[in-house]
């Protein structure tokens, strides 16, 4: 009998282990996500940048992209295998529950994406099914689909995909929002502390991690707000497009430009708040945020 009791107890062992939870949460993390607009198809990056201590917990500072502001801070409580979001907004600090990885199939979350180009509050969505799927090559994680539960209607074709370790497939602060590279975004690669741990290789986009570059130079491109709510692009000659989104993703404005070397931007139609002005040159997307008071 002895072997087999060994048997089995190894058996048990292997099975526990195996549904570990792995934390997503590391000392440095960074997303690429891809995307298809009217200027083409490209990438865009964020990351977590250093840590803080707010109201009692520890935080990682989200920078990049949309979050440059550094007013998204992530925090997670491994053992109950939960993610939150703290916001600073128009003056308000709220705390969200993003992700929790405890759940099992069948069970509901109510999505909230904060601060995204997604609804706010989407309702309730049941965990269809958990699936172990390769997130590289050779190694894998637990996939996590969702849909809209039979009474939420707002939800309906929304379907949300969360990797155990890695966050949602759309942008971090959407757990609610669809992966669609061909729309909001889609996440292509993911690294922890600079090591590749997530990559989606039928977007074919490959994995060139912003925190890795030694070769990024600090553009000469300045930008100015005045009173009367008009922007000024200076030192533009290598600038070839630009456009300006806000906090949530959504772009504001966008334009091509050819060769001058200043440009002026109407701004009278926006509201007050953080904005993002992204613009490409020397084949590299470079991002100036500004405010609009």
């Amino acid at each position: 009998m002895r072997p087999i009791l060994f048997l089995i107890s190894v058996m048990i062992q292997t099975s526990v282990f195996s549904q570990s939870y792995v934390p997503l949460l590391d000392s440095r993390n960074e997303w690429m996500i891809g995307y298809c607009d009217d200027f083409g198809c490209n990438t865009d990056s964020y990351f977590t940048d250093g840590d803080t201590i707010a109201f009692g917990h520890q935080y990682k500072i989200l920078d990049g992209y949309h979050y440059i502001s550094r007013k998204f801070l992530l925090r997670e409580e491994v053992p109950e295998k939960k993610i939150y979001l703290s916001i600073t907004y128009s003056g308000n600090t709220n705390e969200f529950l993003l992700y929790d990885f405890s759940l099992e199939e069948g069970d509901s979350i109510r999505m909230l994406n904060p601060i995204s180009p997604f609804p706010a509050d989407l309702g309730y969505f049941k965990l269809d099914s958990i699936r172990t799927k390769p997130r590289l090559e050779n190694q894998q994680s637990r996939f996590f689909y969702f849909s809209a539960t039979d009474s939420n209607p707002e939800g309906f074709g929304y379907l949300p995909v969360w990797v155990e370790g890695v966050g949602s497939l759309s942008l971090i602060n959407a757990p609610g929002g669809d992966p669609n590279y061909f729309g909001v975004g889609q996440l292509s690669c993911f690294w922890k502390n600079q090591e590749i741990y997530f990559h989606d290789d039928q977007m074919g986009i490959d994995c060139e991690s912003v925190l890795n570059n030694q070769e990024f130079e600090k553009s000469k491109v300045s930008f100015a707000v005045s009173r009367q709510k008009k922007g000024m692009l200076l030192n533009a000659e290598k600038i070839k497009r630009f456009r300006i989104y806000d906090l949530s993703g959504r772009i504001q404005k966008s334009a091509e430009l050819n060769g001058v070397s200043s440009f002026e931007i109407d701004l009278s139609s926006f509201q007050k708040g953080i904005y993002v002005l992204q613009y490409f040159e020397d084949r590299k997307w470079q991002k100036i945020s500004f405010v609009i008071r």
